[in-house]
């Protein structure tokens, strides 16, 4: 028996947000002081708690899958466990946000999970084996669990990872100064932190490299709320989230998965009209973006090049966004690029990320242009390509 592989919630894709300039400038906050600093004793979350630290990835020497390629993470199990269990009651699936909350809930850093479902009431080991391919490089979790009429329901989550973040913990006091020390992969030689603070503000702190050649970053929590910490570096294929920490402050986290899957979908359509919009609605308040029909072409060109590779990259072959718009003369360039199953979720997961949600919100940026292609799948592929000036012929 043939048992299909489907995809559990949203696959989100979101690369990190290109951005390039011709002049000298400086976007980051100013340094912070030294500050005592202290972090909870670590302690392994429970089934239904939220971690005490963000940390990893790590692997796990785990023998009871042996054919299963991918380096099996510990966090990534529980959170496979946590989506296999709520599958198995009958809960809906997670949005976008919530499977990366789901992550963030057992204490993984990776950005831009995957999640698969394989499910039946014979469903056996040597089915999985058949249906289920990953590259040994990626970090995953699988786990099982069985519905009251019998059925099994196996999650698999996997993401992949270039860095590794050391403990930095889920909670801190305001005012409190918190340390994210990271090592990456070989040859990633610069990295950006990013910050989106509790009032929503996103700003870049700066990194230095200690004496074992890892990056440091230091921030505050200045306010009650949750801070996001991303860390972005420079991949083959352009600018691209590696790590991301969530930090609380003054309040507890919420189940990730509360909100309806369906939700997030509400109000959608098929094109980029809805995106403009919301796009307008997140800068509420600053200078409004010129929408550009040169742009939108080229966004246009881009996300159909996504789709046809099948990857959300600034470059899918076509060339970085620099290269994309040389011919227009201008002096600024940003890009973002996401991958999801809804428009309305694009959106969000674009917002969500720090270094995406600065593009959106930046006034460095004059003119706008958005594209969109849906796949075959119903899922769509979206490039957000903003610049200023932008010198008209």
């Amino acid at each position: 028996m043939r048992y299909p592989l489907l995809p559990l919630g949203l696959l989100v894709a979101a690369c990190g947000a290109s951005g390039a300039r011709a002049r000298d400038a400086s976007d980051e906050a100013p340094a912070i002081p030294e500050s005592a600093e202290e972090t909870p004793a670590a302690t392994e979350p429970a089934a239904e708690a939220w971690a005490e630290r963000t940390l990893g990835p790590t692997v796990t020497a785990a023998a009871d899958l042996p054919w299963l390629a991918c380096r099996r993470d510990p966090s990534l199990e529980r959170a496979a466990a946590y989506l296999a269990e709520r599958r198995a009651q009958g809960k809906k699936a997670p949005t976008a946000r919530g499977l990366e909350l789901t992550l963030r809930r057992f204490g993984s850093p990776l950005p831009s999970p995957q999640a698969s479902v394989l499910s039946g009431k014979a469903l056996r080991d040597e089915d999985l084996r058949a249906r289920i391919h990953i590259s040994p490089e990626a970090r995953c979790g699988l786990r099982d669990a069985t519905a009251p009429n019998g059925e099994r329901t196996v999650v698999l989550v996997a993401a992949e990872s270039h860095a590794v973040l050391e403990p930095i913990p889920t909670r801190a006091r305001v005012g409190q100064f918190l340390t994210l020390r990271a090592t990456t992969d070989p040859g990633i030689r610069s990295v950006r932190v990013y910050l989106t603070a509790a009032g929503g503000n996103v700003h870049t702190t700066p990194v230095s490299t200690d004496s074992t050649g890892a990056f440091v970053a230091r921030f505050a929590v200045d306010a009650p709320g949750m801070v996001t910490a991303q860390v972005v570096a420079d991949l083959a294929d352009g600018p691209r989230p590696v790590l991301e920490a969530l930090v609380f402050a003054g309040l507890e986290p919420q189940d990730p998965n509360d909100e309806p899957a369906d939700q997030a979908a509400a109000g959608d359509d098929h094109d980029n009209g809805s995106l403009y919009q919301w796009l307008a609605q997140a800068r509420a308040g600053s200078p409004s973006l010129t929408r550009d029909e040169r742009l939108e072409a080229i966004a246009r060109t881009h996300a159909e090049r996504m789709r046809g590779k099948h990857v959300a990259a600034h470059d899918a072959g076509d060339g970085l966004p620099t290269d994309r718009v040389a011919r227009l003369g201008v002096r600024e360039v940003g890009e973002n690029v996401a991958h999801a199953r809804s428009l309305r979720e694009a959106h969000a997961a674009l917002l969500e990320s720090p270094s995406h949600r600065a593009n959106v919100l930046s006034n460095r940026f004059t003119h706008v242009g958005i594209g969109v292609a849906r796949d075959a799948d119903g899922s769509f592929w979206v490039t957000q390509l903003f610049t200023s000036p932008l010198e008209r012929p």
